[in-house]
């Protein structure tokens, strides 16, 4: 392994990388001392063991590190707060918007027709909203429409059953917002295309029923079509080929960026830059200065473009 520094000093700043990234896996995670030194002890024990890793030149071994730091301190999180029963143990109430977590286990609880069950939705379904409203205003929705993106969201993910979901393969309640975070966003984008494909239509009348069928996808076509001729069918289907067999290369906030700034093309950098969501991904504050929000944001898009070109190759396309 190639280090310009000694042994002694390199591993000193691998332990130290490889710890506070363990520390703050999520917005509004703090692991406990104990669970830090736990997940990050295990995970260099096992790079020594690899003998992949241990060819990598020191910078490359703490990303790869870092990145697998992320799992591994949400599952032991989840283990914790299942032994102790505390559902709130290694939270930040600094960074939460929220008093205290529901039991997550219970919230996912579904009965036999594969509806959720449980009360806890009580106290999640007001966490969620609230984590909507900035996303929403963002999209500069009025309140009425903001409201009926809102409900059908909810109503997306309150939906009975019967096949595992997303939710199931989440480890701690924090990724739940962030979850429906997402699925806002895409909602509000998806309103917004066919509200301006409706209007489009009223210049070419023989659209209008495959517009206003609830259930056709027409309306998004013509405004994909519109804002980006090159951007057509085989294009978008060769990215879902890329994303399919990439997946597991970026993380799902860096999908939403990939597709946001180059693949939809909803957003501008500056958007995605002053968005309230997007900053808490990338830990920035929202009174950050411009130039070091842009700066944040151009490092997740350039990291992520240089791992999923490395992840094409590998896998051929």
């Amino acid at each position: 392994m190639n280090s310009a520094s000694s042994p002694s000093s390199w591993l000193h700043q691998l332990w130290s990388a490889l710890c506070a990234r363990t520390a703050r896996p999520l917005p509004g995670l703090l692991l406990p001392t104990s669970g830090i030194a736990t997940v990050a002890r295990a995970l260099l024990e096992a790079a020594l063991n690899e003998e992949q890793l241990g060819r990598m030149d020191a910078d490359d071994l703490t990303r790869r590190l870092q990145a697998r730091a992320v799992p591994a301190a949400l599952e032991w999180l989840c283990g914790a707060r299942r032994n102790s029963s505390d559902a709130d143990l290694g939270r930040d109430p600094a960074r939460c918007y929220w008093a205290h977590n529901p039991n997550f286990d219970a919230l996912r609880q579904r009965d036999g027709t594969g509806a959720l069950t449980s009360r806890e939705w009580d106290h999640t379904v007001p966490i969620l909203q609230q984590r909507a409203v900035p996303i929403l205003r963002g999209h500069s929705l009025t309140e009425e429409d903001g409201d009926d993106v809102l409900m059908q969201t909810l109503a997306e993910l309150l939906q009975a059953r019967l096949e595992p979901t997303p939710m199931d393969g989440m480890k701690v309640f924090e990724e739940l917002p962030r979850f429906f975070a997402n699925m806002i966003d895409r909602r509000a984008i998806s309103w917004l295309r066919k509200r301006s494909a409706r209007k489009r239509q009223a210049s070419n009348p023989a659209l209008a029923d495959s517009i206003h069928d609830p259930d056709s996808t027409v309306g998004e076509r013509l405004v994909d079509n519109a804002s980006s001729p090159a951007r057509n069918a085989m294009e978008r289907t060769h990215y879902h080929r890329i994303r399919e067999a990439c997946e597991a290369a970026l993380s799902p906030f860096e999908w939403h960026v990939i597709e946001a700034l180059f693949v939809e093309a909803t957003h501008t950098r500056l958007d995605l830059a002053s968005d309230a969501w997007v900053l808490e991904q990338m830990d920035i504050e929202p009174d950050a200065s411009e130039s070091k929000r842009r700066r944040a944001l151009n490092a997740v898009v350039e990291s992520a473009l240089t791992r999923l070109g490395v992840a094409m190759q590998e896998a051929d396309l």
